[in-house]
């Protein structure tokens, strides 16, 4: 549910003062939500926006399962997932405006999707986000791989099943 009664904040000590809602809605995203939700996914992993991702956007609203945390009309995480030859649902993309981290958003998007009909779901997390990592054995994923010095940082790359 979206608080009433801050208009446009976003800082979670004032919402936790006053005891407002920040969990938000989960939507579907539209063609119209593109640029201001791959702004924040780009600002959420330290990459820089490119107007050129625009181009593989559109297959995805069309043929994968994207959706948007919202707080009072705005974007404040997103998750994107596509199905695998394999039949699974792969979780791509899972983001949480940092101002608001920690107030439950990311396991809300992460809940819509565990509730695509599919015979499991996959992931992968950087080594370096145990928070990530603990988060997503909460909701039952596992770890079945790692595999080293996959991102150029040399940090190991964990892939994660449920």
């Amino acid at each position: 549910m979206v608080s009433q009664g801050c208009s446009g904040c976003l800082d979670r000590q004032v919402h936790r003062k006053v005891g407002l809602n920040l969990l938000g809605l989960i939507r579907p995203v539209k063609l119209a939500d593109s640029v201001s939700f791959l702004r924040l996914e780009a600002r959420c992993f330290g990459m820089r926006y490119n107007r050129n991702s625009l181009y593989y956007w559109r297959p995805i609203l069309d043929y994968c399962w994207a959706y948007k945390a919202v707080q009072e009309e705005t974007i404040v995480g997103g998750v994107i997932a596509m199905p695998t030859r394999q039949g699974l649902v792969y979780i791509n993309s899972l983001f949480v405006d940092p101002r608001v981290r920690g107030l439950g958003i990311g396991s809300r998007l992460l809940e819509k999707v565990l509730g695509i009909s599919a015979p499991g779901f996959i992931l992968d997390v950087k080594s370096g986000k145990r928070y990530l990592i603990e988060m997503y054995q909460r909701h039952g994923f596992k770890v079945v791989r790692r595999e080293r010095n996959y991102y150029l940082d040399g940090s190991e790359r964990i892939i994660m099943r449920r």
